[in-house]
């Protein structure tokens, strides 16, 4: 069964190793390119599913930050 994972992983490395993901999307304040987190997803999902294989999100540790500003605003992070 890991064996399968691992060459299951490895056809998903291999196939983004080929083509990659292209920075198609524009910082117009600093001109720089970059790739999104949804152009990343959008070309890993169909490698996943090709492959047979989810990712399943796991949290280890929680830290949250709240207060409020000068002007009372409440916020949180």
């Amino acid at each position: 069964m890991i064996a399968r994972v691992y060459s299951a992983i490895t056809a998903v490395a291999g196939a983004l190793a080929c083509d990659g993901v292209a920075k198609t999307r524009l910082n117009t304040r600093d001109q720089y390119l970059y790739r999104s987190i949804d152009d990343v997803l959008e070309r890993l999902a169909p490698l996943l599913a090709q492959n047979r294989l989810c990712i399943l999100p796991r949290v280890h540790e929680r830290h949250t930050t709240d207060g409020s500003t000068r002007a009372g605003r409440y916020w949180w992070r």
